[in-house]
């Protein structure tokens, strides 16, 4: 089951400079506006304003940083470095180039280089609680998960109150399997920001995973009190039902995300198998066949659709979709030979041919 993972923080910086001269004032004002345009989301017009403070006073450190900022925003991220260097260029004491500039490359997937940048900018302001959240998401990347644990540890002590660190914290701790943990921690985010749906989104994964069905649901239906358009919630929802065997409410569940995601081969392959349970196999058949055309190699929904035929004594597209089953992922001989579904063909000379 998927789960969203990682919080970053980018900083735009505020200006409070001197007004020695008039261009300097002028310089001023056009980074003040372009501040306000970017707060609005205007990122374009913000950088014009930037530039324009730039051609004023070309060593104006803070209009370089907020340029890149907001071309990061652009996921303009080449242009972005190019705009940090320089402004560590003009002042190589400032946490704040250095820490946006390991943001960019973080992005980038440049983790290790990250991680250098994100570590000069605790060097100069090691009290920065957002530097070292992200520099902890970058270790993660790199599963270097103990290191990660400690950054968002440090982050915590800075900031007991940071959302982002309790639930980022929290998901190492799926990634480890250490559930009980994990829903701690997902429960001191969701205490400090309640109405984030992630922490309540992951937390109902981990409780899926310890198969607290009942509370998992809980969790779900608050996600989607909070944001009714979360397809991945409401698929969630669909395969906890599922396996509370309330496979008509699952299938619910599963058209609902399948109508925010046409796409999303999981709800799909999903209902097949609610319809499956429900010996509407023609309609489940449908659905496999739709998640397969989304992904071709899709194993288990060959697998289910050879499930299926068997369950309808059709053995002539039972052992074709077994067998496509089997070229895919050879374990499935293993699976066949124990599946009930199966057993009418156990002793079938194709079937014992096909899986031997």
């Amino acid at each position: 089951m998927k789960y969203s993972i990682f919080f970053l923080i980018i900083f735009s910086l505020s200006i409070s400079c001197s007004k020695n001269n008039i261009d300097n004032k002028s310089a001023k004002e056009w980074n003040n506006k372009g501040n306000a345009l970017d707060n609005l989301g205007k990122h374009e017009e913000a950088i014009q304003c930037y530039n324009k403070a730039i051609e004023l006073k070309n060593d104006y450190f803070l209009a370089w940083v907020n340029k890149g900022c907001a071309l990061e925003e652009l996921e303009k991220h080449e242009q972005a470095i190019k705009c940090f260097d320089k402004a560590i260029e003009l002042k190589p004491d400032s946490s704040f180039a250095w820490y946006n500039k390991g943001f960019v490359l973080f992005n980038l997937g440049e983790y290790e280089d990250a991680i250098k940048h994100f570590d000069k900018a605790i060097k100069l302001e090691p009290n920065d609680y957002a530097v070292w959240i992200n520099k902890g998401s970058a270790l993660t990347k790199l599963e270097n998960y103990e290191e990660a644990i400690k950054c968002f540890e440090k982050a915590i002590e800075l900031k007991f109150d940071s959302y982002e660190a309790w639930f980022n914290k929290g998901n190492i701790f799926i990634i480890l399997e250490k559930y009980e943990e994990a829903i701690k921690y997902f429960d001191k985010a969701i205490g400090i920001k309640p109405d984030k749906d992630e922490a309540w989104f992951n937390k109902g994964n981990t409780l899926v995973y310890l198969e607290n069905y009942e509370e998992a649901i809980k969790c779900y239906d608050k996600v989607i009190e909070l944001k009714p358009d979360f397809s991945e919630a409401l698929y969630g929802k669909g395969t906890t039902l599922f396996h509370l065997s309330n496979y008509e409410e699952a299938i619910i569940y599963f058209n609902q995300a399948i109508k925010l995601k046409p796409y999303d081969y999981a709800s799909i392959y999903n209902k097949g198998l609610a319809l499956v349970q429900l010996n509407k196999y023609d309609e489940a058949i449908n659905c496999l066949n739709k998640a397969i055309e989304f992904k071709p190699d899709f194993i288990q929904a060959f697998y289910n659709k050879a499930y299926a035929y068997s369950l309808m004594k059709n053995k002539k597209d039972m052992l074709i979709n077994l067998k496509k089953a089997i070229e895919l992922y050879d374990k499935c001989k293993e699976e066949a030979k124990k599946e009930k579904a199966f057993k009418a063909y156990w002793d079938d000379p194709d079937f014992k041919k096909l899986v031997e």
